[in-house]
């Protein structure tokens, strides 16, 4: 958060709408054609199929095949953007490529820590860089003042430094060294290419809408939009500690023992994430003047239509994880995600051609709701757990919480 506002402040709503056209179309890239292997590890370690030396192995070499691969389709397919789109990807167009390998490394990352379970060097690891980034940005920013480029240069030199972490991590844990098994790749391949299907529509769907609104309308207005959506999914960081912590047994747990947790998850994230937009959306217009300026005040009005939405695009991914994990049926949530961008082209397009920026926030919010609903209704038919359990906490839980929560506070205090 600090380093959004630090941004956003120093470059203005047009800069910020470039910055975030960058970082998108990178993630954008990265999420199309990382095929699955930001997913298969996690799979592979906590099902215990092979070994971490293995799966990195086979990590590392396909971050290799996929930048290289990811770079050249860019470079021949970049001619497709909108104009107003092509000139700001074009003049930006060396970031764009040198931090694609960094982003698909940081995505398998993730996914072998969780298949480790190792929670608390997640935790940990997720502090330190969120300071690697925010002091390279007030580095190039505020110190050396390089405006737009500065702020690109910034995410290169932190996410080099992220990785050179992460890679001194896997080397600690003993995963360091290359062990080939061929079989290993094309199996962590086929598994999270049927996964990743799926994913590639999610990806499509979820930018969308950003290049739709650039092509539209101007990079100011995707400023807007990309801020409010910025701290609408911070209220997914709540959940992180839960679900980075339940991953792991959801996935490797017996079918009944993992079935009963995703409900406990997602009945205290569907809570917490409730009390979250009853906070957020009538203050949206004050959060946004105190903590990014007057220029950024008509993000207000996407933030209050994208709060809800995200909210439940995040109980959405926990659901998911149940279909591809526990039930190993990745073809599942694939079914759903390609349907929701198939209706998703013309809803973003009509929506934000006919209101722009408030129509990009709802069309946004209405698809992550269509891709919400099957998975509540096929976890419910498979599972035969009812609704009831697994949305809302009781107001006895509510009470229980508090009280835990107030003797925690009392014995701090203590202390």
């Amino acid at each position: 958060m600090l380093t959004d506002i630090m941004l956003s402040r120093t470059i203005g709503p047009v800069g910020r709408g470039i910055y975030a056209m960058i970082i998108t179309t990178n993630l954008l890239l990265i999420g199309l054609l990382i095929f699955g292997m930001g997913y298969a590890p996690t799979y592979f370690l906590a099902k215990k199929k092979a070994s971490l030396k293995e799966v990195h192995s086979a990590v590392v070499i396909s971050v290799g095949i996929l930048s290289l691969i990811t770079a050249i389709l860019f470079l021949f397919f970049q001619g497709l953007f909108g104009r107003t789109v092509s000139v700001a990807v074009r003049r930006n167009l060396f970031f764009i490529v040198v931090l694609m390998p960094l982003g698909f490394y940081k995505q398998c990352w993730f996914s072998v820590m969780i298949g480790l379970n190792k929670v608390i060097d997640l935790g940990k690891a997720n502090v330190l860089f969120a300071i690697i980034a925010l002091a390279s940005m007030a580095i190039f920013l505020v110190g050396l003042k390089l405006g737009l480029f500065g702020s690109l240069l910034a995410v290169f030199i932190s996410d080099s430094l992220i990785v050179l972490v992460m890679l001194l991590r896997i080397a600690a844990i003993g995963g360091w060294g290359f062990t080939l098994r061929t079989r290993l790749l094309r199996e962590m391949a086929v598994f999270g290419g049927i996964a990743h299907l799926g994913n590639i529509a999610v990806q499509l769907y979820q930018r969308l809408v950003i290049y739709i609104l650039g092509a539209m309308a101007s990079m100011a207005q995707v400023g807007y939009y990309t801020l409010a959506m910025n701290i609408a999914e911070k209220q997914l960081t709540i959940l992180n500690p839960i679900i980075t912590a339940s991953n792991y047994r959801i996935i490797g747990d017996e079918k009944g023992p993992a079935e009963v947790l995703l409900a406990k998850v997602i009945r205290f994230s569907s809570t917490i994430l409730l009390f979250a937009c009853l906070m957020i959306i009538p203050a949206s217009r004050w959060i946004i003047r105190l903590l990014y300026g007057k220029a950024f005040e008509p993000a207000a009005i996407p933030l209050m239509i994208l709060m809800p939405g995200v909210a439940i695009h995040g109980l959405s991914c926990i659901f998911a994880l149940y279909f591809s994990g526990q039930l190993g049926k990745p073809i599942i949530t694939m079914k759903i995600a390609f349907f929701c961008l198939f209706v998703s082209l013309p809803i973003c397009w009509f929506l934000t051609r006919s209101f722009l920026l408030p129509g990009a926030a709802v069309s946004t919010t209405i698809i992550y709701c269509i891709a919400f609903l099957p998975l509540v209704h096929l976890f419910a038919k498979k599972s035969r757990i009812k609704p009831t359990q697994y949305f809302l906490l009781s107001l006895n839980e509510l009470k229980q919480a508090s009280f835990k929560i107030s003797l925690f506070l009392h014995a701090e205090k203590l202390r």
